[in-house]
């Protein structure tokens, strides 16, 4: 849809009220994952990814977002860093910062590259990939002259060109990270090399 491409309506219709009903009601069905879902972190996960999506469709839910910005010390890295970006995009860049500010001081530079330790949260599907894509991304919105900028596109585009990418997750968020990278280069104006 942002590509100009025509999507039906209806079904983007039908995620958006049913991600607003999960916001507010804990999953009936739990399946294999229950013994995650006693704990507060996976149900926190669930609503920032239901508030990212919603923000996306352009159908915000800013009580939900304040309320997950209270929570934030509840949750993993990662889904701090995911609502950094989400209120990043609304403008909310000084609480962005704020919940940036921690993960930043936990990037670990390697040379020419900048990448977030291991997370030792015990979240059932951890990803150091993911989780330093979405730290890009997230940087890119919320403070997108931050010197781990670079460092942090290397670390996804060079030193993990020939390394194995454990799953599909990884790889989406690393080409999205560093394309959202690309478009905000191409946005500037031109620079000596």
């Amino acid at each position: 849809k942002d590509q100009g491409i025509a999507i039906d309506s209806l079904p983007l219709a039908r995620l958006t009220e049913y991600l607003r009903t999960a916001l507010r009601e804990a999953p009936a069905e739990k399946g294999p994952l229950s013994y995650w879902y006693d704990r507060r972190a996976p149900r926190l996960a669930d609503q920032v990814a239901a508030v990212d999506v919603l923000s996306r469709l352009g159908a915000p839910d800013r009580p939900a977002e304040n309320e997950l910005l209270r929570n934030a010390p509840q949750m993993v890295r990662e889904n701090r860093i995911r609502l950094a970006e989400l209120l990043a995009r609304r403008g909310a860049t000084d609480d962005a910062r704020r919940l940036l500010a921690p993960v930043w001081a936990q990037v670990r530079m390697d040379g020419r590259t900048a990448a977030l330790p291991a997370d030792t949260s015990g979240w059932y599907f951890r990803s150091t990939t993911r989780e330093t894509a979405r730290l890009l991304t997230a940087t890119l919105a919320a403070d997108p002259g931050n010197a781990l900028v670079g460092p942090l596109v290397e670390w996804l585009s060079v030193s993990r060109a020939d390394r194995y990418w454990s799953n599909t997750q990884d790889l989406a968020a690393a080409v999205r990270a560093i394309a959202m990278y690309d478009t905000r280069v191409r946005a500037a104006a031109p620079r000596p090399v």
